[in-house]
This record gives structure tokens, C-alpha cells and sequence, in this order.
């Protein structure tokens, strides 16, 4: 594909992200919103999901300012608002996570606001290298995994999450070091994941 034409449509699905996910919905894919900014991306993607930016809309707002000071973030704010309209509709799950004050006031409106998608928190210590910050980050972890089980019905498998971060790191490689692609097919948990491509 040429680069103009990936461009092209990257493009389209950036301005039109309900079209995307409503592609997904159709493809018998689960979707997880994944609101800013670090979010485990590869424990959804090793679970079979989606994993789907929220990163709110250039809109007017209006029934989230029911939950919102006007001071607030209008990312957070948009995503609420999005929330509350609708444009979620399908999404199995939201994972937020808790790195600002504005981001944990969303989780917690989200939980009354929009009650049909279920709100996974995220929170991250503020000191993770010493042993009690890896505990914390790891007991995080197993907590969003927990809950996207229950949210999902799918499950878990720590093979398959290995599997997956070595695509990532094979993506991440060819796409730094702007190698050619081929198919790269690798098998996780009974499913075909085409996570990378290398020559």
C-alpha cells in the first residue's frame, strides 16, 4: 500500500471513529475504549479485543457540564459528553486511567452517566520502581484484567500476552527500522493474530 493511500486512511478513521468502531462491531469484534493516556493496550489486544482511543471530539457541550466545573479538561469533558450520546454504543467496556484529577473525576462520572458501559480503572503509583510500586502496578494489572473478564467474557492468558508484546516489539522494530512487509502469522490461545510483518 502506498503511503498516501494509508494516509488516506488513517485519515478517514481519525475523523470518523463511530464508522470504525461500528466496523469492528460488525466484524463480531469486542471493543474496549481506552481513554488517555497509558493504558494496557496489549493485555486487550491478547485477549482477542480492540483496544479504541477516546480522546473526546471538537463538539458543544452540554449534558456533561452536569457533571463538570467549566474548568475542566475538554477531553474529559467531550468523552463524557459522547459518552452520554450515545457514540459509545457497543463498546464492551471503558478502561480509564487515573494520572490527573480530571481523569479520575471521568471514571467516577462515568459510573453514574453512563451506566451501560462498564468503567475500568487504571491507577498507577506514584513511585514504581521500589518493590511496593511493582506490587501496586502488578496487583493494578490483575485487577483490569478481572474486570475485563467479568465485562467481556473473554479470557486471559499470560501466553498469549507474551505473544503479543513480542508482536508489538516486531512492529515497533520494522516500523523504526522501515523495513519491507510480509505476512507474519503467530498463533495465541486457538486464535491467528497478524500483529507484524518483517521481510
Amino acid at each position: 500500500m502506498a503511503v498516501k493511500e494509508l494516509f488516506a486512511q488513517l485519515h478517514e478513521v481519525a475523523a470518523s471513529p463511530k464508522k470504525q468502531l461500528e466496523k469492528y462491531l460488525a466484524e463480531g469484534k469486542k471493543v474496549v475504549a481506552v481513554a488517555p493516556v497509558y493504558t494496557p493496550q496489549e493485555i486487550i489486544h491478547s485477549m482477542g479485543m480492540v483496544p479504541m482511543g477516546v480522546w473526546g471530539a471538537d463538539m458543544e457541550l452540554n449534558e456533561s457540564k452536569k457533571y463538570y466545573p467549566a474548568f475542566i479538561c475538554s477531553i474529559m469533558q467531550s468523552i463524557l459528553e459522547l459518552g452520554l450520546k450515545g457514540e459509545y454504543d457497543g463498546v464492551s467496556a471503558i478502561i480509564i486511567p487515573s494520572l490527573c484529577d480530571s481523569l479520575k473525576t471521568l471514571g467516577q462520572n462515568w459510573k453514574y452517566a453512563v451506566k451501560d458501559i462498564p468503567f475500568i480503572p487504571m491507577t498507577y503509583p506514584q513511585n514504581r520502581k521500589p518493590a511496593y510500586g511493582v506490587k501496586f502496578t502488578r496487583d493494578g494489572y490483575i485487577r483490569v484484567i478481572r474486570d475485563l473478564e467479568a465485562a467481556t467474557g473473554t479470557h486471559f492468558s499470560e501466553f498469549a500476552l507474551r505473544v503479543c508484546r513480542a508482536c508489538c516489539r516486531c512492529r515497533d522494530y520494522c516500523c523504526r527500522e522501515k523495513r519491507c512487509v510480509q505476512e507474519c502469522m503467530v498463533y495465541a490461545s486457538g486464535r491467528a493474530y497478524s500483529c507484524c510483518k518483517t521481510d
